[in-house]
């Protein structure tokens, strides 16, 4: 009897019947995997002892010239003194070392490896094995690290050689903590022979050095973020000269664990971390889904109950019980729910080898936590679709008084049910567009954004210095002008978004005191970066590009913003002045041979930063190299992985560029896929209404066309019932929008002039779409309006 019913209501209605099926499904599939993502984000650190007291320790450094730089990482003297503070119970750090490791004759650069200290592995955990630090020359290794650079079957008891940090003893392959964001490739106990000029840094407040962690007794129940400010005022000593307080220019917060994981921008970041804006808008998309599959299933599944009211109404008036009435109209529900939850099953067997993230999200949790929260999801959408069989027969059977006729109940109730749908899902919907059309303006500003710097057609890959020499990549730069034409190579110590730079200060006879202190980032490259790099030279173009051979000399390149920064007036000034730079050995003198335009380095700040480029002709850390059209590529690449180590990882400046935007992609595909179901289901919702509608007022129509009523005048009499719901909803979506879209953009120092307008433009164009499918449907109503000679003659 349950599956008849099913049936037929599928045999009478059948894409009604199919599509409330195919869109609670969905549905339920989007809520699974959200509630999914917050779960796990929620569980992040959450394991770990006693989490609600301990806390990270991060710096700002506010610089003289306004600027801000921003650290993971603190001085080795706020460790000190946090560690003898009586509010702190323990404080355990982390170093990380950028060695050499030595493997089969070659030697890779710039490995990551991290000194911890026992406090640290004591309070975070950050393996499944429950391990402690590791002895003096034991080193805890991971399967990728091992994978990576050692390339051993079996590694564990053999010996690795981290160059001028030592030889150490493999003790244990670790796998890294399911709910631990810290990514720690490989660890060695800390000791303060691993901290190149440690004496200094153990003194030195003003630069930042390990990642420390503080756990506070139990009871202080949060940490007070004065204590910090007070050790830096009684502790942190003032510069000579410096026309700022340590209170001034040093800035130290704790930030609970549970926290750590959450993106904030440092670029020293050691942890796994999530983008909060894009996590927010992750749920704030799947609640709009699921408001309107929900709002749109109550549409379709009225359109089912519609044509089975009838012949309930007849059974009613011949005494049929009302718990008869009850039984038999809610029998389509369990095979309704049943399908449908069968249906969102398959869809996410489909998405699991379709999709790395959603594989990612699942594949690695328990299988008891996915089943309570998919049953539990199950259970939701179940609930919200028996309401809706519910509500059905309350409004329009049980509800319907004796006095009235069904006919007439049904049709005031549809008119205020339509309208208040309607009104739902414009709301939803004209405020997931605004959102779209906003955020996709500010995103294109960003990705697109100039730089200073060409993207297109340049490659990039770091050098190895146990395989390259000097001559040997100059001798293969030869090789690849003779072959394919490409530019010479380029050797720096920077990429995009390498933040492995040094900052100085740089002074001249006219200097400000206070200008004296302006910290400028330097690079070092050798004479051919501004022309691979396609930089735009603002003066000094006459002049030769070459490496000093005094050593008490300095040959540079500088940007626009180094022109402001030391008070200068114009691009020549800078090329005629003499400057010095003060370093630990002696002053040097620094000449400027070139002003540039202002290059991003990967800040993405409101105002340019001033950038030094040391010119040397010595081997870097980066080497680039710039061709001509798309088809030199997989040539090029070939050509310089022929003459490479085995592991050399070549990749493009865009590619690059698409990497650090990954998290701005990903949720401008979220906001775009939300905004097209949003926009897909509003068509359906609006077809469904006014389909519904112009039955209503099929009566009246009538009369209109047989008094010698039009077609337009129909339309505009139909068009006329839906005007203040539409507007109002317009009028709503446009506040709670601009609302919404103000607080994202607060994360921008600068926003693109037309991200309102645009917004604004999307949410009218959705209002006039929404118009025109109302009068689509009124034309398509039955055929009526369209062959109305059909029905005079």
């Amino acid at each position: 009897m349950i599956l008849n019913a099913f049936t037929n209501d599928i045999k009478q209605k059948p894409a009604a019947a199919l599509l409330a099926i195919i869109i609670t499904a969905i549905s339920l599939v989007t809520t699974f995997l959200i509630v999914m993502l917050y779960v796990t984000d929620r569980d992040i650190e959450r394991g770990l002892p006693e989490h609600q007291r301990l806390y990270r320790i991060e710096s700002q450094f506010n610089l003289p010239n306004g600027d801000i730089v921003r650290s993971a990482q603190v001085p080795f003297p706020l460790v000190e003194a946090l560690q003898k503070h009586p509010n702190i119970e323990s404080v355990g750090y982390a170093y990380r070392l950028h060695t050499h490791l030595r493997r089969k004759g070659s030697v890779i650069p710039r490995v990551a490896v991290f000194a911890v200290t026992p406090t640290f592995m004591a309070q975070l955990h950050p393996y499944r094995e429950d391990l402690p630090a590791p002895g003096p020359h034991d080193i805890y290794i991971t399967a990728d690290f091992n994978r990576h650079y050692l390339g051993w079957d079996d590694p564990l008891g053999k010996t690795v050689d981290l160059g001028e940090s030592g030889q150490f003893t493999i003790k244990a392959i670790v796998e890294p903590h399911p709910d631990s964001s810290l990514q720690l490739p490989a660890t060695i106990a800390f000791t303060p022979e691993r901290v190149a000029g440690y004496p200094d840094k153990r003194l030195d407040w003003y630069d930042s050095h390990v990642y420390a962690f503080a756990r506070l007794p139990p009871s202080q129940p949060h940490f007070d973020q004065h204590l910090l400010a007070n050790i830096v005022a009684n502790h942190a000593p003032q510069i000579p000269g410096a026309p700022f307080t340590p209170s001034s220019f040093l800035t130290f917060s704790a930030k609970n664990i549970l926290d750590m994981h959450y993106d904030d921008g440092y670029a020293d970041e050691f942890v796994k971390t999530r983008d909060k804006s894009l996590l927010h808008t992750l749920y704030t998309a799947a609640l709009f889904v699921l408001f309107t599959t929900v709002a749109n299933f109550f549409n379709i599944n009225g359109i089912l109950n519609a044509a089975k009211r009838p012949s309930l109404h007849i059974k009613r008036s011949l005494g049929a019980s009302g718990t008869q009435i009850l039984t038999e109209s809610l029998s389509v529900f369990l095979p309704q729910f049943l399908t449908t939850v069968a249906l969102a099953t398959l869809l996410l067997g489909a998405l699991l080898p379709l999709s790395v993230d959603v594989s990612e999200l699942l594949l690695h949790q328990p299988m008891t936590r996915m089943l309570t929260v998919f049953f539990g999801v199950a259970l939701f959408i179940g609930v919200m679709m028996l309401l809706s069989h519910l509500l059905s027969l309350c409004f329009f059977l049980f509800g319907n008084p004796a006095s009235q006729t069904p006919n007439r109940y049904e049709t005031l109730s549809i008119y205020y049910l339509n309208r208040m749908m309607l009104v739902v899902q414009l709301l939803v919907a004209g405020t997931t567009v605004y959102l779209w059309a906003g955020v996709m303006t500010q995103q294109h500003k960003a990705l697109h954004a100039e730089v200073g710097y060409q993207k297109a057609h340049r490659l990039t890959f770091a050098l190895d210095e146990g395989f390259y020499t000097l001559s040997s990549i100059r001798k293969l730069q030869h090789q690849l002008q003779e072959n394919l034409g490409t530019s010479a190579f380029s050797l720096s110590s920077w990429q995009p978004f390498d933040m492995s730079r040094h900052i100085l200060n740089v002074q001249h006879a006219q200097q400000q005191v206070q200008d004296q202190f302006t910290v400028i980032n330097t690079l070092s490259a050798d004479k051919y970066f501004a022309e691979v790099w396609g930089l735009k030279t603002l003066a000094g173009q006459e002049n030769t590009l070459w490496a000093s051979t005094d050593d008490g000399v300095c040959h540079a390149i500088v940007t626009r913003a180094f022109v402001d920064a030391m008070g200068q007036k114009t691009v020549d000034e800078v090329l005629n002045t003499r400057y010095y730079i003060p370093f630990p050995e002696g002053q040097k003198e620094l000449r400027v041979l070139r002003v540039v335009e202002n290059v991003d380095l990967g800040e993405h700040l409101s105002s340019p930063q001033p950038l030094l480029i040391f010119i040397n002709d010595r081997l870097e850390k980066f080497a680039t190299v710039a061709y001509s059209n798309d088809q030199q590529e997989a040539p090029l690449v070939a050509l310089i992985k022929r003459h490479a180590p085995p592991n050399l990882s070549l990749q493009t400046v865009q590619a690059l560029h698409d990497r650090h935007f990954h998290n701005d992609s990903q949720m401008l595909n979220v906001i775009t896929l939300t905004a097209l179901l949003a926009l897909i289901l509003m068509v359906i919702s609006t077809l469904v209404i006014s389909l519904s509608d112009a039955q209503r007022l099929d009566g009246t129509l009538k009369i209109m066309e047989a008094v010698g009523g039009s077609l337009a005048t129909n339309m505009v009499f139909f068009l006329q019932q839906h005007v203040l719901p539409i507007v109002f909803s317009l009028l709503a979506a446009l506040a709670l929008g601009y609302l919404l879209l103000g607080r994202w953009l607060q994360q921008y120092d600068t926003v693109a002039g037309l991200v309102y307008v645009n917004a604004f433009a999307a949410l009218l164009l959705l209002g006039l779409t929404v118009t025109a499918i109302m009068a689509l449907s009124l034309v398509l109503h039955d055929g009526r309006v369209t062959r109305p000679w059909l029905r005079r003659g």
